[in-house]
Order: C-alpha cells, then sequence, then structure tokens
C-alpha cells in the first residue's frame, strides 16, 4: 500500500513517501551558448504547440534584422520562456530539433538522474495552472535564474519518472488531437458567422432584386435602392477625453478599458477595477456616451463591438474609438457591418501589413459603409439575431467539451505526476 506524506509544497500537496522534496537548482542547470554568425541553421520558437521550427519563408510576427548571435540549443533539452509570463501562451518546450532560438529563452539541461521528459511534464502542469505566473516578480513578469533554481521540486525515483513520462505521452496528444480537432470545428463556426453576416449586410434578406456595383472588390454588388458613403459623411467617430493615471479612484463612476468593453461584447460579467470621481466625471468636456452608441476595441483585442446601454461610465482614450449612434442608422446594423468581412477587408487595405495593428479613428473614418432603408436594416438584423443565436449555442457547445477535456488533461498531469495516482505494472 502506497504512503502519502505531506511535501510542504503548495501546490504539490502529499507526495509517496520514497519520493524526495528538492530544489529545481539541483534537478537542472541553464547553458546559454551564443553563435557568433548565423550559418542556416534551424530557427526554433517556443509557441503553444510546443518548440518549432519557423519556416524560413513566414515573415510573419517579429523578425530581427540577423540572427547573427542566437542561442545554440540541442535536442532532448528544455526550452523555457521566464519573462512576461502573464502574456506568454506557453513557457515551456521540449527541443526537438538542434538549432537556434532567442537569446531571450532559457536552455535547461537536466541531470542525469533525472528524466526530461517527467520534469517538462512537471512544469507543463505549472504552466496550465498559472503557478509559473504567481512565482513571477517585477513588472515584467519574469523568473530570474536564481529564482528559477529555488523553486521546489519533487524527485520521484527515476525508473518512476519514466514509467509517468511514458503514460502521460501515450495519453496527453490524444487528448491535444481531441481539442485540436474541435478548435477547427470552431473556426469553421466562427467563418461561417462571419460570411452570414458579410451576406447580409452587403446584398440584404431578398435575392429578386435589383443591384448595382459599387467598384470595390470586398463588397462587390448591393441592392440599387441601398446608399454607400464613407463613414466620415454621416457618422460621428470619435474617442474620450484623456484620463490619466493619478485620477483613478476606489468608487465612482466605472472606467473601463478594452478588457471591460470585450467582456461586454461578449456578454460576460465585469469586474470593474477603476473608476473617477463623480466630479471629475461631470466636469469632462467631451459629450456623454450615449445608450446605443457602439465602442469599438481599437487595440489588443482588436475589433470587438459593444452597443451601450445607457450606463454611466467613462472609457480610455486611444484603445477604444466610439461612434455615436444616428437617425440613418440601426445601431445593431452598424455593429454587424463593423464584425463583418467587407469592414475588415477595407481596414487591411489600409494597412502596410497583412496583420491590423489597431483600427484607428482615421481608418475608421474613410472605410465606406452601406446604408439599406432602416426598416431593411431592422429585418436585417432580426435575421442575423437569429442566425447567429444557433451559430453561438453551437460554439459555446464545443468550447465547453474543451473546458471539459483540458479539466481532465490538467487532473491527469497532477495526479501522476504528483504521485497520488500510479502507474500500474504491465
Amino acid at each position: 500500500m502506497m504512503n502519502l506524506v505531506d511535501s510542504k509544497i503548495s501546490w504539490i500537496g502529499d507526495i509517496p513517501d520514497s519520493w524526495n522534496v528538492t530544489y529545481n537548482k539541483y534537478i537542472m542547470y541553464k547553458q546559454k551558448l551564443l553563435k557568433a554568425k548565423y550559418e542556416n541553421d534551424n530557427i526554433l520558437s517556443l509557441t503553444q504547440n510546443g518548440v518549432i521550427v519557423k519556416d524560413p519563408e513566414d515573415f510573419s510576427g517579429k523578425m530581427p534584422q540577423s540572427y547573427d548571435g542566437y542561442q545554440i540549443v540541442k535536442k532532448g533539452n528544455l526550452l523555457m520562456c521566464l519573462f512576461d509570463i502573464d502574456v506568454t501562451p506557453r513557457c515551456v518546450g521540449i527541443i526537438n530539433n538542434d538549432g537556434l532560438t532567442s537569446p531571450a529563452y532559457s536552455q535547461y539541461i537536466l541531470n542525469k538522474e533525472d528524466d526530461v521528459m517527467y520534469y517538462y511534464y512537471y512544469y507543463l502542469m505549472l504552466d496550465n495552472d498559472k503557478t509559473l505566473l504567481h512565482m513571477a516578480k517585477n513588472l515584467r513578469h519574469s523568473l530570474s535564474e536564481i529564482d528559477f533554481g529555488m523553486i521546489p521540486v519533487i524527485e520521484p525515483p527515476y525508473q518512476e519518472q519514466v514509467k509517468i513520462a511514458k503514460f502521460l505521452d501515450r495519453n496527453i496528444p490524444n487528448m491535444v488531437k481531441i481539442i485540436d480537432s474541435i478548435n477547427k470545428q470552431i473556426e469553421v463556426l466562427t467563418e461561417l458567422k462571419k460570411s452570414e453576416i458579410t451576406k447580409y449586410v452587403t446584398k440584404g434578406i431578398y435575392d429578386d432584386i435589383e443591384s448595382k456595383e459599387t467598384g470595390i472588390q470586398w463588397i462587390g454588388k448591393i441592392p440599387k435602392h441601398w446608399d454607400i458613403f464613407p463613414i466620415k459623411q454621416h457618422l460621428n467617430v470619435h474617442s474620450s477625453e484623456r484620463i490619466f493615471e493619478d485620477e483613478y479612484t476606489y468608487e465612482g463612476i466605472p472606467f473601463f478599458r478594452t478588457k471591460e468593453i470585450v467582456e461586454l461584447a461578449n456578454n460576460k460579467p465585469i469586474s470593474v477595477e477603476l473608476y473617477i470621481s463623480n466630479e471629475r466625471y461631470n466636469n469632462l468636456k467631451s459629450s456623454r456616451v450615449r445608450k446605443d452608441d457602439i465602442l469599438i476595441s481599437s487595440i489588443g483585442t482588436i475589433g470587438e463591438v459593444w452597443i451601450c446601454d445607457g450606463r454611466d461610465f467613462w472609457y480610455k482614450d486611444g484603445n477604444i474609438t466610439q461612434i455615436d449612434s444616428n437617425e440613418l442608422f440601426e445601431s445593431k446594423y452598424i455593429k454587424y457591418f463593423l464584425k463583418s468581412n467587407a469592414f475588415m477587408e477595407a481596414i487591411k487595405y489600409y494597412e502596410s501589413t497583412t496583420t491590423i495593428s489597431a483600427l484607428t479613428i482615421e481608418k475608421i473614418k474613410r472605410i465606406k459603409i452601406i446604408c439599406p432603408p432602416k426598416a431593411e436594416q431592422k429585418e436585417i438584423c432580426d435575421k442575423l439575431d437569429k442566425l447567429c443565436e444557433n451559430i453561438d449555442e453551437l460554439i459555446d457547445k464545443k468550447t465547453k467539451q474543451i473546458e471539459k477535456i483540458n479539466k481532465y488533461k490538467q487532473s491527469m498531469l497532477y495526479e501522476y505526476i504528483t504521485g497520488k495516482k500510479r502507474i500500474k505494472e504491465e
């Protein structure tokens, strides 16, 4: 019978009494060797999907001027991202190819008496439940080599480490494949929703109607009796008056950042963290945000749209763009147009890269918006409300499936990594 003892590590709990508790610095050590001159080596990157070899023809993301001075890494070692842990999608990976990677990463080599795959899963467990983030220090949410070395770890006997790692090797990838499959289904549904939104805001709900050319590639023909004009011609696009950090208070009028707008746009509950005083709010010179005005997240999570519900609040200038409600438009129609492929393709047209960096006020103003008669706008919105609700229900079901699998995967990691469940002898 297995006897458990308290490991005295808060995130581990009880472990088998035959296991040791030690510090990370006694399990692994950091090695950093730089290569002065790049010679067509593999360039490796730590991603959500592990340590991958970058495609030399892929120029997306941040590109250095040169790979000279990059770090030499070896197959079979751990690659750790121990900085900006709060925003890093993945902090640990196994290096499966020799090559070079950014000097910002940390390469760790395990001692001979320990199994690298066991400790990969150990730190994957800590990364998944954000334990590493809670250990991080300073504004960059980072761990120094000394900090990382002083993290307490458990050390099962070597053969048991190998057995646990092999068990997880057999089971974890299957769950990852299922999650990837469901994510692809969600992507298809999301694209279907965008496609349907685009169809209805550019073509309407009636098939047998005379149309006219717009001369715009991403819009094509629209019903003949509809108008099209630059947004700035009939809509007021602007941002809020600036609020400085020393004006934040602990009570008063809620102050929304992109985070809150994104949550409101997705019908999620918000937890307000910042406020401004009632006096400051009453003295603001800019126009109030009225019911049915539209707010768009412009930086970070780009393109989320919320129709204001009449509550009192203020929002962060620059990060959020406001479009005032207008008698020509149903606010919901404007929201659907802003969520359409037609709008996003127009924004991309004015970008110097294929990735949208920000939805600036000037970019939005110059986009041409399609304007059906208001009665048709309402019909379009009613149709899209039902269609999007059905698609969103399907997406929600699949999202919950992923959450359930992830919860089971994390439970499996925890129970076997910490020895609360043991591998049966084959």
